[in-house]
């Protein structure tokens, strides 16, 4: 079969139309993280002051964190955490580590409605026990997402 100029160029369209087509795969999903608020403040030694402790969900469904928080111990002291409500089941709430200046605590969800956006996962009361620099960051932490 003789191919003419118009069977070769349907012929070249239907061999590279496929690199022309846009494929899309998984859609693009959003990660979670861990937040602080206020990000930073000023206080006075022997201010007390709250911290939020928050997730964001990104593109998953949250079923369970299990978070540790680091600070300077040697400026600041956690007086009090209070986790929110919006996990049923509080594992892990031991009493603060503030020789080491470590908190850590678990929490999950047995409830069958996803938690997602942005959440609430408890209040850290700090207090300023000198003057400084009273940095607080996560370590290393896990988060149960679908």
């Amino acid at each position: 079969m003789k191919l003419n100029m118009k069977n070769w160029l349907l012929l070249l369209i239907a061999l590279l139309l496929p690199f022309f087509i846009p494929v899309t795969g998984r859609a693009q999903t959003t990660p979670v993280s861990l937040t602080l608020s206020p990000a930073s403040l000023t206080k006075q030694v022997n201010d007390t002051f709250s911290v939020q402790v928050g997730i964001n969900a990104g593109s998953y469904d949250i079923s369970g964190a299990d978070v540790l928080i680091n600070f300077n111990n040697s400026v600041l002291e956690v007086q009090n955490f209070q986790p929110s409500s919006t996990f049923n089941d509080v594992l892990i709430n031991g009493p603060p580590d503030n020789t080491n200046g470590r908190l850590r605590f678990v929490v999950v969800t047995t409830s069958t409605t996803p938690i997602t956006g942005s959440i609430n996962l408890g209040t850290i009361q700090f207090k300023a026990k000198a003057s400084g620099t009273g940095q607080v960051t996560f370590g290393t932490n896990e988060i149960v997402a679908s």
